[in-house]
């Protein structure tokens, strides 16, 4: 009898509630609707002239309507809502802007690839490249029909220094030379290759700066001051974002939950102002800062860095921060206007550089789009199917073979595939995933080589008898076995959003299972 070990760390599948076609985003009709008078819609002037005329034709209150994630737009100028925030970490995937109808109908399934984590574990730019690429395609056919915006909130370039971060599997790693050149190619692919003329995605690194902390010790990411010294933030936090800024030059920064030396990210004007835009030089388009999700709050009601709200709100705005993303009006846009604390010069600063994304995206320009014809005939191609396996090989290691490996395959030979992770293939996908075209378990594998196996579950991170006697099925499934294979692995019960592990040890109800077969 020989045994094998299966280590799969993958974050759990991200579903998403089920909502009728008034989810579809509309957009502009710039042939016959109202807004077809407005300069905006007038492709021989620039960028920034298109987007001057639509926010000079704002009102104040349709203004600060429109500088919140779910956007309102203006229906009086036939300006739709627009949702900033849509998600494409390792392939299209669930979001408040994103999203999968059911059934057999378009756009149900999007290609789903490895974790960030594991693709540049593969060391192979050129295939990064391929695999923004292909995910920006997607991406682009997801937002011209509706069901998504332009803009996707990705890539995680935040350094995974510390291995109990949660989020560790959505970055490239821990080398800050390997999470640039991961950066550089990922978003040279999700852009399109002539970004100046037109972007194919406004891709969006995130979370900017210092950002590698969950909840420890009744300490959250939602007040957590991160301590670095000037040295450290230029060689190693700043250097991701300094690649996505100066280089590589993408539309958006997001600006992260934590403060960084006692200023939170998103009223931080030195990170956004002095570093981000005076000292790179992300000037050259009038590119945007959106806050992660409920951040501008935290500012005044977890970092206690403005005495109120609106106070919060302000700051961050005045610091450069351009739009506030939010589940449910978070932020006191109203009250800093009210109370005269947002200034209009700021809110008509972070509109244009808001709008000039979109122009540049093609949002305005209907047909006449450079990628209007990206429709559903380009979502699950072959060649993304194929790409998704190549990143899958190249990034998985060999620990260790004591000459057990390759196995004999031979269908007489009987197989116990025993773990969490042998038959889960929700689990397998990832976080921030959208719904798989494909998504197969070892088990199913197995199965279709028509090879003789007994599958056995066990644990994450406890025994849980109540659902499973891990050890009897175990035994039971390696009783005559000639392999045994163990899937062990972490889910999001262990690590991710809004969870960090506390230690490095392996699952001890794993180690007490693997111990006993």
């Amino acid at each position: 009898m020989k045994c094998c070990w299966f280590i799969l760390g993958a974050s759990a599948f991200v579903s998403g509630q089920e909502d009728p076609e008034s989810r579809r985003q509309s957009y502009p009709d710039c042939v016959n609707g109202p807004l077809s008078t407005n300069n905006v819609c007038d492709r021989t002037l620039s960028p920034p002239e298109r987007a001057a005329a639509l926010v000079e034709a704002l009102s104040i209150e349709e203004k600060l309507q429109n500088l919140v994630s779910k956007s309102q737009g203006a229906p009086r100028i036939g300006l739709p809502a627009y949702n900033w925030w849509s998600e494409a970490l390792h392939g299209v995937a669930y979001a408040p802007g994103t999203y999968f109808p059911q059934g057999n109908v378009e756009f149900n399934s999007s290609t789903s690839y490895p974790m960030p984590l594991l693709m540049a574990a593969g060391f192979d730019d050129n295939l990064i490249e391929k695999i923004g690429t292909a995910i920006g395609i997607e991406a682009r056919a997801w937002g011209n029909s509706g069901w998504a915006g332009f803009d996707y909130w990705t890539p995680n370039v935040n350094a995974f220094k510390d291995p109990r971060w949660g989020r560790g599997s959505e970055t490239p790693g821990e080398d800050v030379l390997r999470i640039k050149r991961y950066a550089e190619y990922i978003t040279r692919g999700l852009d399109g290759p002539v970004p100046n003329e037109q972007r194919r995605i406004i891709s969006t690194c995130k979370h900017y700066a210092g950002n590698d902390f969950e909840d420890w010790n009744g300490t959250t990411r939602h007040d957590f001051n991160a301590k670095i010294t000037m040295q450290d933030l230029a060689e190693y936090y700043l250097k991701p974002f300094q690649q996505c800024a100066r280089d590589s030059k993408v539309g958006s920064i997001m600006c992260a939950y934590n403060a960084v030396n006692g200023v939170p990210s998103c009223a931080n004007k030195y990170l956004l102002q002095t570093i981000l835009r005076d000292h790179w030089k992300w000037t050259e388009h009038n590119n945007y800062v959106t806050s992660d999700c409920e951040a501008v709050l935290d500012v005044s009601a977890n970092h206690h860095y403005a005495p109120t709200n609106a106070a919060g709100t302000a700051i961050c705005f005045e610091a450069g921060m351009d739009t506030s993303c939010e589940y449910t009006g978070s932020s006191d846009i109203p009250g800093a206007w009210s109370q005269g604390l947002l200034k209009e010069e700021t809110v008509d600063r972070a509109l244009l550089r808001l709008y000039e994304g979109l122009v540049r995206a093609g949002y305005f320009d209907g047909e006449e789009a450079m990628y209007a014809d990206l429709d559903w005939q380009h979502v699950n191609s072959a060649e993304a199917q194929s790409l998704a396996l190549q990143a899958a090989v190249e990034g998985m290691v060999l620990l260790k073979n004591n000459g057990t490996l390759p196995l004999d395959l031979d269908p007489s030979h009987k197989i116990a595939m025993i773990g969490f992770w042998a038959d889960a293939p929700e689990k397998l996908q990832g976080g921030y995933s959208g719904r798989a075209h494909h998504l197969y378990s070892p088990a199913f594998a197995a199965r279709q080589l028509g090879l003789d196996i007994t599958v056995a579950s066990g644990p994450v991170l406890q025994d849980n008898n109540a659902s499973d006697n891990w050890t009897t099925n175990a035994l039971e499934a390696a009783s005559g076995a000639d392999y045994i294979l163990y899937f062990g692995g972490l889910d999001t019960s262990a690590a991710g959003e809004t969870l960090d592990r506390t230690d490095l040890d392996w699952p001890e109800a794993q180690l007490t299972l693997v111990k006993v077969v």
